[in-house]
């Protein structure tokens, strides 16, 4: 599966994949401990082969000007929402289009 340096896996992970060259397979068993979903302890054993490298694609701002706007709004807009609840006299008012005809 590939994945970029930059990717959510345990450092300790990324650093032991991105030393074995192109052909090579890891030269020790890779141990991880991660929560299962039952919340509990999971071990995994792994071994890797890197059967080759490819340079990362580089995007234009074009190409990615959207899908910030979105991901900041998502990840910010909640906090801008709290924030102006807590530090002014918010109401919220439910409107039923139902009643108004």
């Amino acid at each position: 599966t590939p994945f970029a340096k930059s990717s959510p896996l345990p450092k300790e992970l990324i650093d032991a994949i991105f030393s074995i060259s192109v052909g090579n397979t890891s030269k020790e068993v890779i141990k991880i401990a991660e929560q299962d979903p039952k919340g509990g302890q999971a071990t995994s054993y792994l071994i890797f082969k890197v059967t080759k490298r490819e340079p990362v694609p580089v995007q234009t701002l074009d190409q990615i000007k959207e899908p910030l706007k979105a991901s900041l709004r998502e990840s910010k807009l909640p906090a801008v929402i709290d924030d102006l609840r807590k530090n002014n006299n918010v109401e919220i008012f439910k409107y039923d289009a139902a009643q108004k005809k």
